[in-house]
């Protein structure tokens, strides 16, 4: 697996009174897997990237994240959409 992170934008102001974005970042990567099973063998591989959001919600102190994932398989030419909900960080 390769993987590239960086961040996107740290924005300031909170979009409504509730929802406070503390930062937004990416990441982009390339995953490969081998199925090896007894009657076939397969390889896949995946290109995609990541859209991550650290957020505070209600005014709560302790940040958690959210985010979105696209992939995309280079065998079978399929495109697949992630929602992803990270841990609770200090």
């Amino acid at each position: 697996m390769v993987e590239y992170t960086m961040p996107v934008l740290y924005p300031d102001p909170a979009l409504v009174p509730v929802l406070y974005i503390k930062r937004i970042s990416t990441n982009f990567f390339f995953d490969n897997a081998l199925i090896d099973t007894e009657h076939v063998s397969q390889y896949y591989n995946f290109i995609g990237m990541d859209l991550n959001f650290t957020i505070n919600l209600c005014t709560i102190l302790i940040p958690f994240g959210l985010g979105v994932r696209y992939s995309y398989t280079l065998q079978d030419r399929e495109h697949y959409f992630n929602f992803l909900l990270f841990g609770v960080g200090f």
